[in-house]
């Protein structure tokens, strides 16, 4: 299969910051591994995130707090798009956040749908990344190994990898729809 290449190009890295951040209302589990997944809810690449994380963090040996955060832009409120949803709320004991406008996002320093944040009970960032090989695509990677790791170790494997997606800010609907044909996605 080959890929085009806007299914290889990496979203923005963001600034994520190396401490839970002040101000949020999504309250860091002391007593656990935590993590954080942003979303654009209509970037179709946000399925493929959300697979592997349920999938992967379904067989892991810790249970950690789990937090999807969906962007919504007041734009797109009339939009379908909790399709992400149910696939999110799968994952048994999950919080699914509505970031309407994307304050908690730029709180976090997250740029692109699909970033998922791994921090310790102490709230210090272990991994920031994404956990596809590519936009939409499914499949073993450093990210979701990363995650894994950290989750069942409390040691991330590496401290970050690519993210593949939308970026966040953008109030229109995703660049990935347009870019989506051709790309041999399996969603």
């Amino acid at each position: 299969m080959t890929l085009n290449p806007h299914a290889v190009r990496p979203g923005g890295a963001g600034s994520p910051p190396g401490r839970w951040p002040a101000g949020t209302a999504i309250r860091v589990d002391p007593g656990r591994p935590n993590v954080l997944i942003f979303l654009h809810p209509l970037c179709p690449c946000s399925r493929a995130t959300v697979d592997e994380l349920t999938g992967a963090l379904g067989r892991a040996e810790g249970r950690p707090a789990v937090d999807f955060v969906l962007v919504r832009h007041p734009s797109l409120l009339g939009e379908a798009g909790r399709g992400i949803d149910p696939r999110a709320a799968a994952l048994q004991g999950c919080r699914i956040w509505d970031d309407l406008d994307g304050a908690e996002a730029r709180r976090f320093g997250v740029e692109t749908s699909g970033r998922v944040l791994a921090y310790d009970a102490q709230g210090r960032l272990a991994f920031s990344g994404g956990v596809t090989p590519s936009r939409g695509h499914r499949g073993g990677n450093e990210g979701l190994d990363s995650v894994v790791a950290f989750v069942s170790s409390g040691r991330a494997t590496s401290p970050s990898h690519a993210v593949y997606g939308c970026p966040l800010a953008s109030p229109s609907k995703p660049s990935c729809r347009a870019q989506a044909a051709g790309t041999g996605r399996r969603d």
